[in-house]
C-alpha cells in the first residue's frame, strides 16, 4: 500500500528501526567486500512503498556496518 502523504512509509519506518541503528555489527576487512545496490531514484517509489522499504532494510541488516578505512 502507498503511503496518503509524500515518503510517509519512509517516516515510518525510520521511527520503528531508529533505536536499532547502533546495534549493527561493525564491518571488518574479514568480511570481505560488502555488495552494492544501485537505487534509482526513479518509479517505483521507494520513499512509498512500505513492504519495499522492510524488505531493504532486513537485506541491509544481514551485513555488517560498513566502516571507512
Amino acid at each position: 500500500m502507498i503511503g496518503s502523504s509524500p515518503a510517509q512509509a519512509y517516516h515510518e519506518l525510520v521511527a520503528r528501526v531508529l533505536p536499532q541503528a547502533g546495534a549493527q555489527r561493525p564491518w571488518r576487512s574479514e568480511d570481505g567486500p560488502l555488495p552494492t545496490l544501485f537505487v534509482s531514484h526513479g518509479a517505483p517509489p521507494t520513499l512509498d512503498h512500505p513492504l519495499w522499504l522492510n524488505d531493504l532494510y532486513v537485506w541491509g541488516r544481514s551485513f555488517p556496518s560498513p566502516a571507512a578505512s
